[in-house]
């Protein structure tokens, strides 16, 4: 594959091996460290850039898993165990953003200058600030995309996580929008995202910053279960 490569560390009852491999282009090299471990079922690895130049390593990769899928000694359930690995992450981070939401705002109410506090006055502002914080954790992140129709109309889902195939929804609770309104129009909600092309899972951000949710634990249990083909989480905060 025009790598050179040469064992820097190998265990003696062979349970583990690491490689060093090199490629020289016109003026630079390119140094993978290749970490094996292996096992009755076959081999696990990663590869990580050590140079400061990267190019070639995502070939190298994509090559040497072909060449161990082939022989039959990479393990199964290797890539499974990594995209689940991966999904865990993303869970527990967009939980994690959804939960410090009320937290988030508290805290830019609270800016030094008068002039530069920001305060959420209804759904458009905490949409902005939503947006905001999705964008610190996720790369592509799409506002407003519209969901399929349901008895004729359409809504928008507030945020599309393209590559997670996720939506985000936030609704803002108040006097005319109290628990038995806004699990209603959930409700309504999951239908039309149960049917998006490119939705896999529903968060259903309920913000509450005045309390109108009376029982915000069993709004939350009500609704964050499967819907047909559809995860839905629905978390309210402050609570």
């Amino acid at each position: 594959m025009g790598w050179t490569a040469d064992i820097s560390n190998e265990d003696p009852d062979f349970d583990f091996l690491t490689i060093e491999a090199r490629r020289d282009y016109s003026q630079d090299s390119v140094v993978a460290v290749l970490e094996f471990a292996f096992g009755t079922d076959g081999i696990a690895y990663s590869v990580h850039k050590s140079s400061f130049k990267g190019y070639g390593i995502e070939s190298l990769m994509e090559g040497l898993t072909a060449r161990l899928t082939q022989a039959g000694w990479l393990k199964k359930d290797s890539a499974t165990s990594q995209a689940k690995e991966a999904q865990k992450t993303f869970h527990t981070t967009l939980l994690s953003v959804l939960r410090n939401f009320d937290r988030s705002a508290r805290q830019l109410a609270r800016a030094r200058r008068e002039d530069n506090q920001f305060r959420i006055r209804d759904e458009h502002d905490a949409q902005d600030l939503l947006h905001a914080l999705l964008r610190a954790y996720f790369d592509d992140v799409r506002p407003e995309e519209f969901s399929p129709s349901v008895a004729g109309s359409s809504s928008r889902i507030n945020f599309l996580l393209k590559h997670e195939q996720v939506a985000v929804e936030i609704k803002v609770a108040r006097e005319s929008l109290k628990q038995k309104q806004i699990g209603e129009q959930l409700i309504v909600d999951i239908s039309r995202y149960d049917g998006h092309p490119s939705c896999k899972s529903l968060y259903c951000l309920v913000f509450d910053p005045n309390n109108h949710i009376a029982n915000p634990t069993g709004l939350e249990a009500d609704l964050s279960k499967k819907h047909n083909d559809l995860d839905v989480h629905v978390i309210v905060t402050p609570k």
